[in-house]
């Protein structure tokens, strides 16, 4: 929590999540999966970072992921809130 004199920021892909929310369905947006490869990239990355085995590009890409799983899960929360 930022502090009190500080205005919250908020996370540079609200825009898009708003975009999204307003022209997809919430049933669609927590339908949405990843397709399988990216899933098996993701846990090898995340593997590779246990192991302390990332490469600065691999780290990047991780990074962005991270960044996306972000979007994705203020999506589906966005998405339930508007189902109740």
């Amino acid at each position: 929590m930022p502090p009190m004199n500080m205005p919250a920021i908020s996370p540079p892909y609200t825009p898009v999540v708003d975009f999204i929310m307003a022209h997809a369905s919430p049933g669609d947006i927590l339908a949405f999966r990843l397709p399988e490869s990216q899933q098996e990239r993701i846990a090898e990355l995340l593997e590779k970072q246990d192991e302390d085995a990332l490469t600065p590009e691999e780290a990047r890409e991780l990074q962005q992921i991270v960044l996306i799983d972000r979007m994705l899960l203020a999506l589906k929360a966005q998405a339930l809130k508007a189902l109740k």
